[in-house]
């Protein structure tokens, strides 16, 4: 029986991130899906409801910054008026919480859904087995964080390093989905995923430099992305991307994928929203990996900005 491809989609939603996992699923069969991390929920329910996604198998808030978790009550509580949700997975621990009311707000809408339709709430950290899904020849792994892992990023105040990482694998592609996670946790997952076999590399907090001890550079090096999105956009707090981090993915000739370009990409972005490569859509089956932009088009885009850093 055929069935349609696995579709991952890195949704332009400003300065966050939000990744939407479409499952193979054949002609019968209901659309699910996977849903990781929303700062607008209104951005991630549009794609679900043009995608005709009726189930999402586990949402997954991969750390408690705005930026990634802030459209997550707007997402699950919209979407349950057109379809239902399986799990929600995410860390709900004091440390983490402290005292920001918005995400208490979000943990008691979670555990109101838990308590009245039956919303499985999974901790966000690796147990017994670490395969998350395994679905049509699909695995969805969580490599990051261990409860150690995860209590010496609280103890040292870090949410970053509190980032569940994901890596997907299917048919052969390797997709590498790291959160915002800073060289401490980098240094600490090194040795546990497979080396040189990242096709994709959703590079950690948006494009950010490190230069401690594991550095950008070497984790690049190591992961061997051939593809780096970057999910960022114009930010007064921060310079996201880092020109260093443009510079060495380019001079590794790696391909970059940007969702906003901002005034450290090019000499022409001062205004507050300024698209590159807009939402980038991965499609893998068993015989192709193909992405929207390709690589045509994303040069097109980019030779329209002045000064650009990566071309």
């Amino acid at each position: 029986m055929n069935k349609s491809p696995l579709i991952i989609s890195f949704l332009n939603v400003g300065h966050g991130d939000s990744i939407v996992i479409i499952l193979p699923s054949s002609n019968n069969q209901e659309k699910r899906a996977i849903v990781i991390d929303s700062p607008k929920g209104e951005k991630t329910l549009d794609y679900l409801r043009q995608n005709n996604v009726k189930h999402i198998e586990t949402i997954y808030i991969t750390h408690p910054d705005t930026d990634h978790y802030m459209g997550i009550s707007y997402l699950v509580s919209n979407f349950l008026k057109i379809g239902q949700i399986g799990s929600i997975c995410f860390n709900n621990v004091k440390e983490a919480i402290g005292v920001n009311g918005k995400y208490k707000q979000l943990l008691r809408l979670m555990a109101n859904y838990n308590h009245t339709i039956g919303i499985k709430l999974i901790p966000g950290f690796i147990q017994d087995s670490c395969i998350e899904n395994s679905i049509e020849n699909c695995n969805i792994t969580m490599q990051y964080p261990t409860y150690a892992e995860l209590t010496e990023a609280i103890t040292n105040s870090n949410s970053n390093n509190m980032s569940i990482v994901l890596q997907i694998k299917y048919f052969g592609h390797t997709i590498l989905l790291p959160g915002d996670l800073e060289h401490e946790g980098w240094l600490l997952i090194n040795n546990r995923i497979d080396s040189n076999t990242c096709d994709i590399l959703k590079l950690p907090h948006h494009g950010d430099h490190y230069d401690q001890e594991l550095t950008t550079e070497k984790i690049i090096d190591y992961t061997q992305p051939s593809i780096a999105i970057i999910s960022t956009a114009e930010n007064e707090s921060y310079n996201h991307p880092n020109v260093e981090t443009i510079n060495i993915l380019k001079d590794k000739n790696i391909h970059v994928y940007c969702t906003q370009a901002t005034r450290i990409c090019s000499d022409r972005c001062k205004e507050e929203h300024c698209p590159c490569a807009n939402d980038i859509i991965i499609s893998i089956d068993k015989n192709k990996m193909e992405i929207i932009p390709d690589q045509k088009a994303l040069f097109s885009i980019k030779s329209c900005f002045e000064n650009a850093k990566c071309i």
